[in-house]
């Protein structure tokens, strides 16, 4: 068990190392420095398991966004949980790189 839970720190913690060569991402209003590019890639790769598992285990007849209000059990409440732990890390990430980005520019920089 040990050397699984090994194999998958190492794979994850591979990604917040590996060299990026990506600009600063620029949707209009939505900009981020370069830099937290491989942390949305982690953060990402993470929701994706943990919206599976929510999918799978909530109750068929209630709806994504009534989860937070019903009765579960101990398991898919511990996964919605983990869920919005994911999506609640993604959004701070991004506006704090909003705000990085946005004072890179007022500070003379360029994206």
């Amino acid at each position: 068990m040990f050397r699984s839970q090994l194999t998958w720190v190492s794979a994850f913690g591979g990604l917040l190392f590996v060299p990026n060569s990506a600009l600063a991402f620029n949707f209009g209003f939505v900009r981020a420095p370069d830099y937290l590019d491989q942390y949305f890639i982690v953060l990402l790769l993470a929701a994706v398991p943990a919206w599976i598992a929510v999918t799978i285990t909530k109750p068929r007849n209630v709806p994504f966004n009534e989860l937070y209000r019903t009765k579960m059990d101990r398991l898919p409440h511990a996964y919605f949980r983990i869920l919005q732990l994911i999506v609640g890390a993604i959004f701070i990430l991004l506006f704090v790189g909003m705000g990085l980005a946005r004072m890179h520019e007022a500070n003379g920089g360029a994206l």
